[in-house]
């Protein structure tokens, strides 16, 4: 499997950046390997409890279903797809890394099908995040959501805003503490149907959102809480910011809506000393290099 040394965005950032964890969906396997589903990896017919909730407007039922990621491979070349699709139910999934990583750069190749009522992203996420209390912007102990970037088809008016993705980071939980901060709506290189790769450098002064290469946002938000990477879809509840929901969203073979990624990565900074010439990973705390998931 090809890795990537040293991405672009990196070039110009002093230090030795090693590959920590590299995918390009080339070995069948990787899914079952290096791949979980928070929500369960049974369908439902086995785990009725995937069910997420009924939409009046569709009327259909929304379930969490591992069916809805796969690795597709035809002239294109090999590449992770995460789908939304319908048959009797709306079917989604969200797709997670098995090992957790801390700081660090985070980047994908990624692109997107749009539909609407639907949206997509590709993100980073803990196993939880510390409700307990509102802590300030700033380095932020209970963990955090970083969204590299979402995507819809339509906006809450039914706009059609397919040219734009929008980033933000969230924390303190996502009841009556949770804060949000950089929360921007970009327009995406070529448009949310093209290829365009988008990472974060994320470290103890914060996160640096960069899109083909270009910085497009920055915060001073940050979490030495090691996260998943995530790959996912989601249908609204009876309409929503990403329009209303449509009857049917395809087949499995032929989905309406989706994201795929061809491939990702994660890299953090060593510093190699001269005494000893071994690697010192700047990266806290010391599980966040590869701790798999429960």
């Amino acid at each position: 499997m090809t890795t990537l040394n040293k991405p672009e965005v990196l070039e110009s950032i002093p230090g030795t950046w090693v590959c920590q964890f590299y995918d390009d969906f080339k070995d069948p396997t990787t899914l079952s390997n290096n791949y979980f589903h928070p929500f369960g990896d049974s369908h439902w017919r086995e785990n009725p409890a995937n069910k997420w909730k009924w939409d009046a407007y569709s009327g259909k039922e929304i379930h969490w279903d591992f069916t809805c990621s796969s690795i597709i491979n035809d002239e294109e070349g090999s590449r992770l797809r995460t789908c939304v699709y319908s048959d009797w139910f709306h079917r989604i999934d969200r797709l997670a890394t098995k090992q957790r990583f801390g700081f660090g750069y985070y980047e994908a190749k990624v692109r997107f099908k749009g539909a609407e009522g639907m949206h997509a992203a590709f993100w980073i996420l803990p196993d939880s995040i510390d409700d307990s209390k509102v802590y300030p912007p700033g380095t932020i102990p209970g963990g955090i959501e970083i969204d590299v970037v979402e995507h819809r088809l339509m906006d809450g008016s039914r706009k059609r805003i397919d040219h734009i993705g929008n980033t933000a980071t969230h924390w303190s939980g996502y009841g009556k503490n949770h804060q949000s901060a950089a929360y921007k709506e970009i327009n995406i290189p070529n448009g949310g149907d093209h290829w365009c790769t988008y990472g974060v450098l994320h470290d103890a002064s914060g996160i640096k959102w960069y899109w083909d290469g270009r910085l497009v946002n920055q915060t001073i938000v940050n979490s030495s809480t090691p996260a998943h990477i995530y790959f996912s879809t989601e249908v609204n509840e009876s309409g929503g910011w990403a329009g209303m929901d449509m009857s049917s969203y395809g087949t499995r073979a032929h989905p309406a809506g989706y994201v795929e990624c061809c491939r990702v990565g994660f890299w953090t900074l060593s510093q190699v000393t001269a005494e000893s010439g071994t690697n010192h990973l700047l990266q806290k705390p010391e599980d966040a290099l590869g701790k798999e998931a429960n």
